[in-house]
Formats: structure tokens, C-alpha cells, sequence
């Protein structure tokens, strides 16, 4: 487990790491992000980014998603997810991959091995 929080904050830019997500029934291995600072409130109020979420049982399929409130007066959880998958028979264990996203002013874009497999918009989350 790495810690992060309070060390350095960032608004924008290219985030990844390398990872061999391990495998079993009722695992949640992630690489996420949350705010420093909740300015609109305790959770999903000022978001969270998960670059990459495995479900233990799910060993071919990761899911990057963004969480997030859209009325921050009642927390109302909102969330837009994706995922990507590897070839048949390939696992997430087996090897290791490059799981990342791309935070700009008006899109969030996420990346497995240097690919986009999907991209979310300011348009994508309000109403």
C-alpha cells in the first residue's frame, strides 16, 4: 500500500503506474484518486478517480471511474464507469501493465498499456 495524501497535489496531468494486479475471490486491488482537500464536502462531493479498479474474480477486465456528486447539497452518488479487457485467456496477474489517466481541463481520459480505452468530458457529467 503507498500513501500519498498530503505529499504533493496535483490539478492536471498524465498519471501512471506499472502493476501486476494479484487474483482472488473477494480482492479489490485499485490505483485511485482523491482530493486533498474535500472543498464540496465528504465523499462523492468532491470526487474521486479510480484509474484502475480489478474485481478479484474478474481476471481480465479492469474499470477505471469517476465518482462524483451531482447536487452537492445531498451527496446524491453519481459515477461514470468503463472498463478494458485483454485478450481471451490473458490475466491481469500474469504479467505486468501500465494503467493510467490523462486529467486535462475538460476530460478525464484512461489509458491501459498506452491506450485510450476511454475518455469523459465536462458534458459527460452535468446536466
Amino acid at each position: 500500500r503507498i500513501r500519498s495524501k498530503g505529499k504533493q497535489d496535483f490539478l492536471y496531468g498524465y498519471f501512471e503506474a506499472r502493476i501486476r494486479l494479484p487474483i482472488g475471490k473477494g480482492i479489490w486491488p485499485a490505483f485511485w484518486m482523491m482530493p486533498t482537500k474535500s472543498v464540496y464536502g465528504s465523499w462523492p462531493r468532491s470526487g474521486e478517480i479510480d484509474i484502475m479498479e480489478s474485481i478479484g474474480k474478474e481476471h481480465s477486465t479492469v474499470h477505471g471511474t469517476l465518482h462524483y456528486s451531482d447536487d452537492p447539497s445531498t451527496g446524491n452518488h453519481q459515477y461514470k464507469t468503463s472498463h478494458s479487457n485483454l485478450w481471451e485467456h490473458e490475466k491481469f496477474s500474469t504479467d505486468f501493465h501500465n494503467f493510467a489517466v490523462l486529467k486535462q481541463p475538460n476530460s478525464i481520459a484512461f489509458y491501459l498499456d498506452g491506450s485510450e480505452y476511454s475518455k469523459v468530458t465536462k458534458k459527460d457529467v452535468t446536466h
